[in-house]
């Protein structure tokens, strides 16, 4: 969802989630692609 550049409210509404959820996950979860972060589950998973 964040990579079709849906907002953390837009995707934390989808999601049944607080968007602070979101924002908490895509931060512990980021991996750098040039200057613009993206969501990585494998990121995420090695944060735990």
């Amino acid at each position: 969802m964040c990579k079709q550049g849906k907002r953390a409210e837009e995707i934390a509404e989808a999601m049944d989630v607080h968007r602070a959820t979101i924002y908490h996950e895509l931060k512990r979860g980021g991996a750098e692609n040039g200057n613009r972060k993206q969501y990585s589950a494998d990121m995420a998973q090695k944060a735990i």
